[in-house]
């Protein structure tokens, strides 16, 4: 009489939880499809035009070796073609700034490479690291120049944010 008890099926490396979550990372490495829409953004068509086809465009850039700098933007999408590349380039930015809290998927900037999307956990750290540096930097410039201020005699009035100069004190 054979027993009903069911032999345990052998496990294969792919089986163990170690080797999934390996697996797992490594497919976060690679390019990712363009992000959905993110709740609280803007969908793309409720942008103004030049932004949309600027949206569009850098849908594509996804991770930082397919980045897009401002005036490659501007030349892409023949934007101000009579202006030199640095108008071009800072007409593409001044386009885009007011409007990146909204932007239809996460759109990192590095000055060395330009905009695209994060791939990588890597790329969103790197971006979020540098973010956070540049906001202590301004924090420490405005410590820095508001202590000056008192300094020379300014006042400075935190109900109201504005500052009394020493001959109205």
């Amino acid at each position: 009489m054979q027993s009903a008890i069911a032999k345990p099926k052998p496990q294969t490396a792919d089986d163990l939880p170690l080797f999934a979550a390996a697996r797992s990372r490594q497919q976060t490495c690679t390019p990712r499809a363009p992000a959905r829409q993110i709740p609280g953004s803007v969908p793309a068509e409720d942008l103004p035009a030049d932004v949309k086809r600027i949206a569009d465009l850098l849908q594509n850039c996804i991770g930082k070796d397919r980045a897009m700098k401002a005036r490659e933007v501007a030349e892409a999408l023949d934007l101000l073609p009579d202006r030199n590349d640095a108008r071009r380039g800072d007409y593409v930015r001044r386009l885009i700034t007011p409007w990146l809290d909204s932007w239809p998927y996460p759109l990192a900037a590095d000055p060395s490479h330009g905009y695209f999307q994060p791939a990588t956990a890597d790329e969103v750290t790197h971006y979020d690291r540098q973010q956070t540096s540049r906001i202590r930097e301004q924090a420490q410039r405005q410590r820095s120049f508001r202590l000056l201020c008192r300094k020379a005699g300014y006042v400075f009035h935190a109900a109201s944010g504005s500052w009394t100069s020493p001959a109205d004190a």
